[in-house]
């Protein structure tokens, strides 16, 4: 029956082409018939296609469907009344499809040969006249409202790999990514990014674009990671990893925000599930939502800005030395008499993972024996945390453990070096020598009984079985330094009352109308929420600043448009000192109510920022701040100015801020790098004065945080120790256990943690070098020194109408005239005074210098500098 079938359309399709017959008659219908079903289908695939390749596609289908109906037509008209003989072949269907091909080509050709076949051609003609350039209008409106990003499509290579940016984007974030990510240090030849975004990309971010440099290293896609054909049109299934960023829009919920970035991390985890997904999320509240997407690293900016912030009170400068130490600067200068050369030598430093030297080398020492061994030898790189396994292979990162662990050798460490080649010596430097040789070369240079340069003495812990000159493991005699005298004040650190002993207050018990009524034990720390309601997690800006590792807690106030709600409310009502001022505008009456005349420290918080289409509006997005830095630092005076530590969204706007803080000896506005404002910062933004004195933190520096993390993995982690160090200071971390035990429960082979502190340089250490503090905190109480924040001399900041005397960042104090008489309310110097140290607390100027992280060995420590240093508690020296 088959065979039967197709002879007959065989012999139909023989004589439809080489012969006259009737069946000639109904293929036109049948062509057009055919348009018809084949346009319904194509019209499918509308999710497939973009809409200019499916207007092409249809315009095609309907010119052959012309052609082939105009073909029949002629065919019909010539053999049905001409005098042709269509058995010679001469009017076949073929000849008359070709025809009609010819007729759309040049007009003048074929010759009709009847009266019906003219009519029909000239009808023909006047067709082709009228649907041609009608088409083709409509193809070129769809074509210009289409960009060429609509089209553009990343084709990955085996031999380069690639990277996918989504989310909310902004041309300054896009760029800022840019700058981060094809930074000379992280050295990518052979990794392409591929810009995902919903808005075409703004006229400076498409001159970028055309830098033969970022050309052929990005391509940029106008898209949605939630359509599958824009996802593959990215290559998302052989990323090596895709970004997703979050901003908040209008004045939306942050829940909001953070849901849309969770359909597209989904969408994104749909199509590549073996890719890794960097995410970020305002709430940490909602970080369930990623625990089903495997290979998930998501950064909370309630988390990290808050406790940063707070950080920053009790810290000055904190958070500028974590972005320096956290971010790519490769910035080479050579030390000379400007704050800038040494800041610059600073941030050139960055955190590293290495191997400890093996267990015949390090083996029985203390981990403050092979951190002073490792600076001696390294050049000045600093070994500051370990990795602590447990039983069950589960571990921790610990910052300093001091003298409470014991190296085994070939764990895990972190330094801080100046390059990956420096970093590697602390393992390779075992091949050349020991801390088991006497007589090591010391960096101090001023004292000859300095740690490096003292006599080992071969002494351990007697073992039940062992001798005494054997180490704990059996490797062998262990190395132990003489220990210096401490100059330390003990104090008692606050024991933590059990959950059912904590007293509750209730929110009515805390919202005061006038801070300057109360009575406090102490300046308050006074925090100015802008956003127009009262945001969630504050718990994470409270927490840090309620440790029983710090020695005085300050009271916190809050200046707020809307008091929290219960849900918000809930985790800081256990916490003591905690008010809340309300107000319908942040203005000077409102601010004096909240206490920022009698105000340790100021906070501005933003609210997290709003997403804008364009780089005015996202400058514009941190106007309610500046202003209101600019009316606090009007009502102090330039003596308090460096007291007011603001939340910005576009870190570009710190030249305002420097704008609002009176110039120094150092800090003159003239020579600003940062004085032009440029969305294009590839890095002049850190050397603001407000910046290098961690005086503003900003949230689109939680995006170099993510991306720096995607190059060195450890970063996060790293981060979260600095950030919250000082909650975890007072937890035992047990080698032998995977469980933390609090404070006051002492055990066998527990280990400690240290928080990072700044404190006043102590007097014995004035005219020292950096090298000597070094050594001797580590020799006497086990403090590992991190860096400096050196501040203006303080005679400068005593009183604001005394002209600023002229002073070098170095140390080296020139003629001070003397201070001329001051008014009332204003900070009173001492006579001459050499150091901050000796002068009282309550008359000290607030802390306002640079972060200098990791000074050269021999540099000189002065009377205005401030100390970074890992600690078990905050220090407090002896007088």
């Amino acid at each position: 029956m088959i065979h039967f079938h197709l002879v007959i359309v065989s012999y139909h399709c023989s004589n439809f082409w080489t012969s006259g017959t009737f069946w000639r008659f109904v293929y036109p219908l049948r062509f057009l018939k055919v348009y018809v079903e084949v346009r319904r289908v194509i019209n499918r695939f509308h999710n497939d296609m973009t809409p200019l390749t499916l207007f092409a596609v249809n315009a095609y289908l309907q010119i052959f469907c012309l052609l082939f109906c105009s073909g029949g037509v002629i065919q019909i008209a010539e053999t049905t009344y001409g005098d042709m003989d269509t058995y010679n072949g001469e009017w076949t269907f073929f000849h008359s499809c070709f025809n009609s091909l010819l007729l759309f080509v040049a007009m003048n050709y074929p010759t009709a040969d009847n009266t019906l076949t003219k009519c029909f051609v000239m009808f023909l003609i006047v067709l082709l006249i009228i649907v041609v350039p009608y088409q083709l209008s409509i193809f070129f409106e769809i074509y210009g409202s289409y960009s060429s990003y609509e089209y553009a499509v990343l084709t990955p290579s085996k031999r380069m790999k690639h990277i996918v940016l989504c989310g909310d984007l902004t041309p300054n974030r896009i760029e800022q990514f840019f700058n981060e990510i094809f930074h000379e240090d992280h050295d990518l030849v052979d990794t392409r990014v591929a810009v995902m975004s919903d808005e075409d990309p703004s006229s400076d971010l498409v001159a970028m674009l055309l830098d033969p440099f970022v050309a052929k290293r990005t391509t940029f896609l106008k898209g949605s990671i939630l359509h599958d054909y824009d996802a593959a049109r990215a290559s998302c299934a052989t990323a090596s990893a895709i970004f997703v960023l979050t901003r908040k829009v209008g004045q939306e919920d942050v829940n909001l925000s953070d849901h849309r970035t969770f359909m597209r991390a989904m969408a994104a985890h749909r199509v590549a599930k073996d890719v890794p997904i960097y995410a970020q999320l305002h709430l940490s509240s909602n970080k369930h939502l990623f625990h089903d997407i495997e290979q998930n690293n998501v950064l909370c900016f309630s988390e990290v800005i808050h406790s940063i912030l707070a950080q920053n009170c009790l810290c000055p400068g904190f958070s500028t030395f974590i972005y320096n130490l956290t971010t790519t600067a490769g910035c080479e200068t050579e030390l000379d008499d400007t704050w800038e050369s040494r800041y610059l030598h600073g941030a050139s430093h960055e955190l590293y993972s290495v191997q400890l030297p093996p267990p015949h080398v390090i083996e029985g020492l203390t981990f403050a024996e092979v951190s002073a061994w490792v600076y001696s030898r390294c050049n000045g790189v600093i070994l500051f945390a370990i990795h602590v396994l447990s039983a069950d292979g589960h571990g921790t990162i610990v910052l300093n453990p001091g003298s409470t662990y014991w190296c085994r050798g070939n764990e895990i460490g972190f330094v801080i070096a100046k390059d990956r080649k420096t970093a590697d010596n602390v393992t390779s430097m075992a091949k050349e020598t020991t801390p088991k040789q006497p007589g090591v070369s010391s960096h101090s240079m001023l004292k000859a009984d300095s740690l490096h340069d003292l006599a080992i003495i071969a002494d351990v812990p007697k073992k039940k079985g062992t001798s005494s000159a054997t180490t704990p493991g059996g490797g062998g005699p262990q190395a132990l330094r003489k220990k210096r005298n401490s100059r330390m004040l003990m104090w008692s650190a606050k024991e933590s009352k059990p959950a059912g002993q904590i007293h509750k207050r209730t929110l009515k018990e805390c919202v005061v109308f006038d801070m300057t009524k109360l009575k406090l034990s102490s300046s308050p720390i006074v925090v100015c929420l802008l956003a127009p309601t009262f945001p969630d997690h504050m718990e994470y800006f409270v927490v840090p600043l309620r440790s029983p590792v710090i020695k005085e807690h300050h009271p916190i106030v809050f200046l707020t448009h809307k008091l929290p709600t219960r849900e918000s409310y809930e985790p800081l009502s256990c916490y003591s000192d905690l008010y809340f001022v309300e107000t319908t505008k942040i203005c000077l009456e409102s601010l004096k109510r909240g206490g920022v005349e009698i105000a340790r420290r100021i906070v501005l918080m933003c609210g997290g920022g709003e997403f804008a289409e364009t780089s005015s509006a996202e400058l514009l997005a941190d106007a309610s701040s500046i202003a209101t830095h600019k009316s606090i630092t009007s009502l102090l005076g330039p003596a308090r100015a460096p007291s007011v530590i603001t939340e910005l969204v576009n870190r570009a706007n710190v030249h305002f801020i420097s704008h609002n803080i009176g110039s120094t000896p150092w800090f003159t506005a003239d020579d600003d790098p940062n004085s032009e404002l440029s969305l294009v910062d590839a890095g002049s933004f850190s050397r603001s004065r407000a910046f290098a004195s961690g005086l503003t933190y900003s949230t689109s520096l939680c995006d170099s945080l993510m991306i720096n993390q995607f190059f060195n993995p450890m970063i996060k982690n790293i981060v979260r120790e600095f950030v919250f160090s000082a909650l975890r200071a007072h937890t035992a971390v047990f080698p032998n256990v995977s469980s933390p035990v609090k404070a006051g429960a002492p055990a066998r082979m527990a280990v400690q943690r240290s928080a990072l502190f700044t404190c006043e340089m102590p007097m014995d250490f004035v005219g020292k070098t950096f090298g000597y503090v070094f050594d001797h905190l580590l020799a006497s109480d086990a403090i590992l020194t991190l860096g400096i924040y050196r501040c203006v001399d303080h005679t400068a900041l005593a009183e604001a109408s005394t002209p600023l005397p002229p002073m070098s960042p170095t140390g080296m104090e020139e003629v001070t005239p003397p201070p001329e008489p001051f008014e009332e309310g204003a900070l009173t110097p001492l006579i001459n005074p050499t150091s901050r140290i000796e002068i009282p607390e309550q008359h000290r100027p607030v802390p306002y210098g640079f972060a200098y992280v990791n000074p050269k060995p021999y540099d000189i420590m002065t009377g205005n500098d401030l100390i970074y240093v890992l600690a078990h508690k905050q220090p407090y020296w002896i007088s």
